[in-house]
């Protein structure tokens, strides 16, 4: 009787997806599968972290792989700041009490949605995804993706478009009518990444204005 939400169903094809042929032989991956949609559902697979207006997904295992895509928690501050080193950053900020703050905002607000692909426990991709609450069209909120980085040395491998996956699972959840991003590459392959993705550069056309000292 349970209904998949659309991260639920996205998880759950995607654990298929992943298993290898023996996988469907193993009485063990049978019996998880059944689990997945009879008891509960996803939550074997699956953490929730509970906020006033519903649950909130920060983890979610494939089954038989090692590749987990999810929500940030708290202790993966370090590592995602030592991956920014691949975005644009020259440096780690120093861990004071202002990063500290605005790394609790991050985590505590719930349209701020900081992803993660991480492989065998190492975060090697990622992304931002701001739900932002809107007036118009109805009433329907947009969302704004940004800072998607990935480790120099597991590019070209779908990390990053995993992540921007996840990001429109939870566009689509939050009942967004579009999302955004900018670049700030010229490359053709960067372009094409994110047309491949389903953005296009024709729609709109954007605008940037730097505020005080361009960082």
């Amino acid at each position: 009787g349970h209904v998949h939400n659309s991260v639920e169903e996205y998880y759950f094809r995607k654990c298929l997806r992943e298993m290898n042929t023996e996988d469907f032989f193993d009485r063990r991956a049978g019996d998880k599968m059944l689990r997945a949609y009879n008891v509960g559902c996803m939550m074997p697979y699956m953490d929730y972290l509970y906020y006033k207006n519903g649950f909130r997904i920060i983890k979610a295992t494939p089954i038989g792989g090692s590749n987990m895509i999810r929500e940030a928690k708290k202790d993966d501050l370090n590592q995602i700041l030592k991956l920014y080193l691949y975005l644009h950053e020259d440096s780690i900020p120093k861990m004071d009490e202002h990063l500290k703050k605005t790394w609790d905002q991050i985590i505590e607000d719930e349209n701020h949605h900081l992803i993660v692909n991480e492989i065998d426990g190492k975060i090697v991709s990622s992304c931002v995804c701001v739900i932002i609450p809107n007036l118009t069209r109805n009433v329907i909120p947009y969302a704004f993706v940004e800072n998607v980085v990935t480790h120099a040395e597991y590019r070209k491998k779908g990390y990053a478009g995993e992540c921007l996956d996840y990001a429109k699972e939870i566009a689509e959840q939050a009942n967004c009518y579009k999302m955004m991003l900018l670049t700030g590459s010229k490359k053709p392959e960067t372009l094409n990444f994110y047309e491949k993705a389903g953005y296009n550069s024709n729609d709109k056309t954007a605008f940037i204005q730097w505020i005080g000292t361009k960082i």
